[in-house]
């Protein structure tokens, strides 16, 4: 059970199991969107918590606080869903590699924290709320829904890497080694391929394995992608707390 019983602060229960489908699921393509292989594929969910929406695995309500995603993001939405081969997908539930935001692609994310903080400053000093802001809404970057009109949208197909973070556990992937020596081990393909997925989505759920236990220990360019991605999610947490700050009464 949930300590966020007030109904105010509540988020409807999801199950994000990979089976139980509804009809109105886009189907991801009918081969492993990481290796290309058409055997033995199932549906994955990019967020795989189960049960209490309110998880430590479970990034949406972060993600929506800070309108990266929209309150409709749910289980079946086409940025959730990808298509694996049996192996990868048992490789990605037991954390040994995840799909993360190209370089590209992070440093429009990087650029997030310093338009939301100078924002929710303004509105701490008595500027417009957000839903005042009408006129000039292009230039704030919010949209009718409240969220980011710069949000990178899964529909843009937008490039990722994938990290490998117990290269001795990952499948086979065409043109990288796996499963050799450790010093053949691959632990960043960088663009790798362009995947329908929500970029947003994908990072959070990695954050969990960033910085974290694990081994072999990452090499010098996961450890520059892990302090990349740590970076930006200190940001956003910044944007958070101001938030927070900001719509919380002083007490005298």
């Amino acid at each position: 059970m949930s300590g966020y019983e007030n109904e105010s602060l509540s988020f409807p229960m999801l199950d994000y199991s990979d089976d139980d489908d509804n009809e109105d699921s886009e189907i991801p393509p009918e081969k492993c969107q990481l290796c290309e292989s058409k055997d033995d594929l199932e549906k994955v969910r990019l967020c795989l918590s189960f049960g209490d929406y309110f998880t430590a695995d479970n990034p949406l309500p972060w993600l929506e606080s800070l309108k990266l995603i929209t309150k409709t993001f749910g289980r079946n939405h086409p940025g959730n869903c990808m298509m694996l081969c049996g192996a990868h997908a048992d490789a990605y539930r037991e954390d040994v590699w995840r799909w993360f935001p190209s370089s590209d692609v992070r440093e429009r994310m990087r650029h997030i924290d310093a338009i939301n903080i100078g924002r929710t400053s303004d509105e701490a000093q008595g500027a417009p709320a957000i839903s005042e802001l009408v006129v000039n809404r292009s230039l704030t970057g919010i949209g009718e829904d409240g969220t980011l009109i710069d949000r990178i949208d899964s529909s843009e197909k937008p490039f990722f890497d994938v990290i490998i973070f117990m290269p001795q556990h990952m499948p086979p992937i065409s043109g990288f080694f796996a499963g050799g020596s450790e010093s053949a081990y691959v632990r960043v393909i960088q663009h790798w391929k362009r995947v329908a997925l929500n970029p947003y989505v994908a990072f959070a759920v990695g954050l969990r394995m960033l910085n974290s236990a694990y081994v072999p220990p990452p090499d010098t360019d996961l450890k520059a992608i892990e302090q990349e991605c740590l970076d930006i999610r200190a940001g956003w947490n910044d944007i958070g707390l101001a938030k927070f700050y900001s719509n919380t009464p002083l007490h005298t």
